[in-house]
């Protein structure tokens, strides 16, 4: 993760375009991200749908703590974990609206705006993640966040969550015709739910905020999640079997 964010110079990068912004300055002026008296005192608010546990938040606190020395605290980062300013879908109507300053959005919701972000949920496109970073950070991740300008939203860098397993409370999951007396929560994205279908599964889409609660009262049988938002969100409190298939991976941009 922290590999993507040092690549693409996000930090000084965040802070240069939302001063423009705010201090309305033209194409022709440039701001010194070493310069404290550049940067004029300002609050950027940050929300994602994960826990203070998960490897977002931890991202999201070294993006803080940098911010924060670069511009000699003039710059203050407010992280919001657990979808506290929404869904990540309605994170990124808030940046188009202006209600919301910053999101990480993984890419199967970003599908809703920019649907060429569906390649990146086809099953097995990835076989390790060497190459889903050279993918990213390579000429084709690049396109994929200057899509996201024609929608009123800049992508900056892409964080990992990593490849998606599968859990439930019924049994192990050894072939896909187990999944078929399963209910499965995915990703709200036609891909994912149309493949899990394909496997025999019952797909049912839902924001993660949900899922615990969902399966807790027997409306949903499992879901497919990396390990860190499974760790992240407790799910092995109320999901006894995880089988390990990595059949989609999840990367999230930093918009």
């Amino acid at each position: 993760m922290y590999k993507h964010i040092k690549k693409a110079n996000v930090f000084l990068l965040v802070i240069v375009m939302v001063a423009l912004v705010i201090v309305g300055c033209n194409k022709q002026e440039v701001l010194d991200p070493e310069s404290e008296a550049e940067f004029p005192k300002m609050v950027i608010n940050v929300g994602h749908g994960n826990s203070e546990t998960h490897s977002y938040q931890k991202g999201l606190l070294e993006f803080q703590r940098v911010v924060e020395e670069k511009t000699g605290g003039n710059v203050t980062i407010e992280i919001h974990p657990s979808s506290s300013l929404g869904s990540e879908r309605e994170m990124v109507e808030g940046l188009q609206l202006g209600t919301v300053e910053m999101c990480l959005a993984a890419t199967s919701p970003l599908t809703a705006f920019v649907p060429e972000f569906s390649v990146f949920d086809l099953p097995f496109i990835f076989t390790s993640r060497d190459q889903a970073w050279n993918t990213l950070d390579g000429e084709l991740g690049s396109e994929m966040l200057d899509l996201l300008e024609s929608k009123n939203l800049k992508g900056l860098a892409y964080f990992e969550v990593g490849f998606r397993n599968f859990t439930n409370n019924k049994y192990p999951i050894n072939t896909p015709s187990d999944l078929s007396a399963l209910k499965v929560r995915t990703m709200e994205t036609p891909v994912h739910v149309a493949a899990v279908g394909y496997w025999g599964g019952n797909a049912i889409s839902m924001p993660i905020g949900e899922v615990y609660t969902s399966l807790q009262m027997g409306t949903i049988d499992g879901q497919e999640n990396p390990y860190a938002s499974i760790i992240g969100q407790k799910l092995y409190e109320v999901q006894p079997y995880i089988s390990i298939s990595e059949h989609f991976y999840t990367a999230t941009p930093l918009l």
